[in-house]
């Protein structure tokens, strides 16, 4: 089974400016999102400028909401194009994805959706295999970041069955887990057996980038577990084992 991975405009924007606002209103700290949004949206940027955070969320509101249903036309639009690209080689990759995991794609992958989406940050949602995507991505971005989406799909199912006594809520932001699955993309990635259908430069956050173990680039030293697996369950068992040890360095 190859899952399909289908292109989609959500009518309704509700759900859409919930997850900007929790961005913009920094929920995740550490992270300067706001810059995000005032970088892909000037207009928007001097609006929030020095408002309070009650200021914040009505303007977001506001600015979303007229954003979207001026472009509604444009976004399906784009979504057509995206889902033109990702046809041409879409099946090779998530294929390549399977045999590098050495795992099948579970029945609860089957139907997987990409929503073109205002919102400059992509996250995902692991229960309903869906992710967003930008609608003013060039389409060698939106491969780009799709392949990194729907990899931690298959990397999940793929660690519930390595390590089955996990906690779903570790899956998430700030746990560990959820870090190591933000660290490994560029090992996992860069495998020549998807390469080979689209030479792209994995994308990771640009945070993991400047830390390093030991003297080490910790993004190093996870690629060099990758290249020293003796199998794809071997990796997850001693990178896990490795970001534990460093926990502490990780903060």
């Amino acid at each position: 089974m190859i899952p399909k991975l289908t292109f989609k405009v959500a009518d309704n924007p509700e759900g859409m400016i919930d997850i900007i606002e929790s961005f913009i209103l920094n929920l995740n700290p550490g992270f300067n999102w706001s810059g995000i949004y005032s970088k892909a949206y000037p207009e928007f940027g001097k609006l929030i400028e020095g408002k309070s955070k009650k200021e914040i969320k009505t303007i977001t509101r506001e600015f979303f909401e007229k954003l979207h249903q001026d472009k509604l036309k444009d976004l399906k639009s784009v979504a057509k194009k995206f889902q033109r690209e990702w046809d041409k080689t879409g099946d090779e990759l998530l294929t390549a994805l399977s045999e590098i995991v050495e795992m099948k794609w579970p029945r609860n992958c089957k139907d997987m959706t990409a929503w073109v989406s205002l919102n400059p940050i992509c996250p995902r949602f692991l229960d309903q295999k869906s992710f967003d995507i930008f609608w003013k991505f060039e389409n060698s971005w939106m491969k780009r970041i799709s392949v990194h989406e729907i990899l931690h799909f298959i990397w999940f199912e793929k660690w519930k069955k390595v390590f089955p006594r996990y906690d779903k809520r570790e899956f998430e932001s700030p746990h560990l887990m959820w870090k190591l699955s933000e660290m490994v993309p560029l090992a996992i990635l860069s495998d020549e057996r998807l390469q080979k259908i689209f030479r792209h430069e994995p994308s990771v956050y640009d945070e993991w980038k400047s830390v390093s173990i030991g003297g080490k680039p910790l993004l190093g030293c996870i690629q060099e577990i990758y290249k020293e697996r003796k199998s794809f369950e071997d990796f997850m068992k001693k990178s896990w084992k490795f970001v534990k040890k460093h926990e502490k360095e990780l903060r």
